[in-house]
């Protein structure tokens, strides 16, 4: 039985082996962070799993093989404001309300609250709550069904990583529509990488003046490029299907011919009359009795050839083809077939 306010309300969760920092250690006895990398650097408890990421990937890794684990954005990549102090979190926050605060006696309650920074403009160094965002990945490589954490408190890697991981969910979509299979974004192969950008930051020295231009390595999250190659050519293989037609004898267009017109008189043509490149607009020409065969095997698969085209036009007392009973023969086709069909299956 779960125990009231400990176990209760609790969601599935794996372990979580380390986390990829954007920057490095932050120096001892000092108040400033580490200087900022180019390159990811993993931080885990256990010995075992850190030798095998600096295997596979080195020492300065830039790209990382990473699956998502969730199926939403706030499960994948949850974004917060938070203050922290002496011993841990003192509150976390969507910039209004609070969803985690500590009283004056230490304890931890999750019932809203007023941010007491609220009133303070983004920016505002009396705002002492910051961004956060923590990317929950798992790299296949470590051997272990278990997250990783790529921790970013940078302003342009909320907003990119929000972005990256919604776009995953609509590639998840897209593959899944176009393959006909359940695709979910778990499915989707990513990478993670740190690529540098030009930004506007506060000045190098802390203080609060002007902006200055500068170099930021940030973190950026791509569908595999394997994947964006096989779904490429799983559409190329099924966007234009091959449908095999019986060859039909049509005589080519310099082959001097005598036709039918149709309006029940039988008409000679000089043995010099040459088809035109263009179709006929009436009569009954060659042409236009294989069009129209090859419309009807494309439109009704139920008939696979052209005498069984033929023989059921005969049975719908036709008693060959014409162009201006095109539409008449199209719908006693459809009416023939299905009739078949009904029959067959009962």
């Amino acid at each position: 039985m779960p125990i009231q306010g400990l176990t209760t309300g609790l969601e599935a969760k794996m372990p979580t082996l380390g986390q990829l920092r954007k920057g490095a250690a932050k120096p001892k006895n000092s108040k400033r962070p580490g200087e900022d990398l180019t390159y990811f650097r993993f931080v885990c408890h256990d010995e075992r799993i850190e030798a095998r990421f600096h295997e596979v990937y080195g020492d300065e890794p830039r790209i990382i093989n990473v699956h998502l684990p969730f199926d939403t954005l706030d499960q994948n990549f949850p974004t917060w404001n938070e203050e922290h102090g002496k011993g841990g979190i003192k509150h976390r926050c969507d910039t209004e309300t609070m969803i985690l605060w500590q009283d004056e006696e230490g304890m931890y309650h999750t019932d809203p609250k007023p941010c007491p920074y609220a009133e303070y403009p983004k920016g505002d160094p009396r705002r002492k709550c910051m961004q956060k965002g923590l990317l929950r990945v798992i790299i296949d490589e470590l051997g272990e069904w278990a997250y990783v954490d790529a921790v970013t408190g940078g302003k342009w890697d909320c907003i990119g990583l929000t972005q990256n991981v919604l776009e995953v969910e609509a590639m998840a979509r897209r593959a899944s529509l176009i393959t006909g299979k359940p695709i979910g974004i778990q499915g989707i192969p990513c990478q993670l990488k740190r690529e540098p950008r030009m930004t506007s930051c506060p000045p190098r020295d802390g203080s609060h003046g002007q902006r200055v231009r500068d170099e930021k390595w940030m973190l950026y999250l791509y569908v595999h490029p394997d994947f964006n190659r096989a779904l490429r050519e799983y559409m190329n293989r099924h966007a234009l299907p091959a449908i095999d037609l019986p060859q039909l004898d049509v005589p080519p267009p310099d082959l001097e011919v005598d036709y039918y017109v149709g309006n029940g008189d039988d008409v000679e043509f000089p043995e010099t009359e040459v088809l035109d490149d263009e179709p006929e607009t009436n009569g009954t020409g060659e042409r236009l009795k294989a069009d129209f065969y090859k419309r009807v095997q494309n439109k009704i698969p139920f008939y696979g050839s052209i005498e069984a085209i033929a023989a059921a036009l005969k049975a719908e007392g036709f008693t060959g083809y014409h162009v201006d009973n095109e539409d008449k023969m199209f719908e006693a086709l459809e009416a023939h077939a299905n009739e078949k069909a009904n029959a067959e299956a009962a």
